[in-house]
């Protein structure tokens, strides 16, 4: 079950509308408000492209309030909006409690109530729901090493990607993807893990691709020596 925390702000705000038009006449980050229909389409495509975001969804209110229960909104890590559940008051304590529940990758409840500078009565409670990206284990190689990587790495919840000039596809039926080139122009430091196991059979290649791209990990499978020898041709 979430926590909850209490964060002041007027839930009795603009209509969803009008907030949205103030924040773009105002030059601020990028305000829209779909159907709760493509909220969940634009959750889906999020997921997908890997980014993270928190929903926020009105799960209580009490009148008068212009938020009403099942509202939806994402909030991206850049704190851009998409959706509505709340006029410019209440937006700036869901906007810090999204972030907090960005870092903490945990659930919460936040409950509005009014303040003395937004008085218009009222309250509401928003569930904010933490998406963040899986962490990337990309595996370079086709020999059991690679498969048995594959196997491990999926129950403990990592997107999978296995590259091999050699292999086939069938090899890997675990895998999110299967590519016959090495290429690491997507990976993205913080949540990309490179493990290279070809046995020698193009070390080199994928080392010089890992050289160029962004990686919180990698690791050769090989002995020392080969190690060695794979290094110096890479450079």
């Amino acid at each position: 079950m979430a926590p909850r925390r209490t964060a002041h702000g007027d839930p009795h705000d603009a209509e969803p509308g009008v907030a949205s038009a103030q924040r773009e006449r105002g030059g601020a980050r990028r305000v829209t408000t779909p159907d709760i229909p493509d909220i969940l389409e634009t959750v889906l495509r999020l997921r997908k492209a890997g980014e993270p975001f928190v929903l926020a969804t009105v799960v209580g209110a009490e009148k008068p309030t212009s938020a009403k229960p099942g509202a939806k909104a994402i909030i991206t890590a850049e704190g851009n909006w998409i959706g509505w559940i709340g006029g410019s008051c209440s937006r700036p304590a869901v906007e810090y409690e999204a972030r907090r529940v960005l870092r903490s990758g945990e659930p919460y409840v936040v409950h509005l109530a009014s303040t003395e500078t937004c008085a218009s009565g009222g309250t509401l409670d928003i569930y904010l729901e933490p998406y963040l990206p899986k962490p990337h284990l990309v595996i370079i190689g086709h020999l059991p090493v690679a498969e048995a990587m594959v196997r491990l790495a999926k129950p403990l919840g990592f997107r999978v990607s296995v590259m091999t000039p050699e292999g086939h596809p069938d090899q890997f039926p675990d895998a999110d993807s299967v590519s016959e080139s090495i290429d690491l122009s997507e990976a993205s430091a913080g949540e990309t893990f490179v493990v290279i196991a070809s046995h020698g059979n193009y070390d080199a290649e994928a080392l010089e691709a890992v050289a160029k791209a962004e990686s919180t990990y990698v690791a050769l499978v090989s002995s020392k020596k080969r190690a060695r020898v794979s290094a110096s041709q890479s450079m």
